[in-house]
């Protein structure tokens, strides 16, 4: 009896370290790979568009109370971010280095620029002489994160390295997107974008804790197939 406790604390220790490795060592970073496949053909419209940063829209609060998975019998701590890129370490990972106004705009350029649309595609910061616009509002990056401790407190190690999901994580993205024709004003498209998932995670997962690229790839070529169907049907109505 003795000796089944020694070689429960044993594997409890030895996950909770490797938990701590993983959190301490692998920050993530945000890496997108445009969804569209790139088009052959010629530009559905002769025009230049351009990308601006997106407007921030999102709601300023984060929670960790991770450390109540160390109360006994309490079964498990959470992490609730709106703004994951602020938090130094979550569920699976350390920082993520990552700007999301920025960088799911310089995303959706990437996907446009492969579906031909436009003639030009531009990700610009600074005034540009363009025919189009395009203007998002980031309403949600909401993650959140349990660790399941399973009521067992600072023993719960034990139970993951015996293969019990070690906790569950969820990313949100809601982001609405319009094209303003910059000669009119006129708002030439728009749309609102609002997709999640979760996965439950083991302490033996060689991942980190994001897939919002896998989700706004999803989101991507929704809003592309979106935007041809109204600019070809514009086209049409010439």
């Amino acid at each position: 009896m003795r000796k089944s406790i020694s070689l429960f604390l044993l594997a409890a220790l030895a996950a909770l370290a490797l938990g701590g490795c993983v959190r301490t060592l692998r920050p993530a970073r945000w890496n997108y790979i445009p969804q569209t496949p790139p088009a052959v053909a010629a530009p559905l419209l002769n025009r230049t568009i351009a990308v601006v940063a997106f407007a921030d829209e999102r709601a300023s609060f984060n929670q960790d109370l991770l450390a109540l998975q160390f109360i006994p019998i309490w079964p498990f701590g959470w992490q609730n971010y709106y703004l994951p890129e602020l938090a130094d370490f979550h569920l699976n990972s350390g920082r993520w280095y990552f700007e999301p106004t920025r960088d799911l705009a310089q995303a959706m350029a990437a996907e446009l620029r492969n579906a031909r649309l436009f003639a030009q595609v531009v990700y610009t910061d600074q005034p540009v002489d363009a025919d189009f616009l395009l203007e998002g509002r980031l309403l949600s990056t909401r993650y959140t994160g349990y660790q399941i401790s399973y009521g067992l407190s600072v023993l719960a190690p034990a139970v993951w390295a015996l293969g019990a999901p070690s906790g569950q994580v969820s990313n949100e993205i809601e982001i609405e997107m319009r094209v303003r024709d910059l000669a009119t004003g006129a708002v030439s498209w728009r749309g609102t974008f609002a997709l999640g998932r979760g996965t439950p995670v083991w302490v033996y997962d060689d991942r980190d804790d994001f897939f919002y690229h896998v989700l706004f790839g999803q989101i991507a070529r929704e809003a592309v197939a979106h935007m041809r169907e109204t600019f070809q049907a514009a086209v049409a109505a010439r």
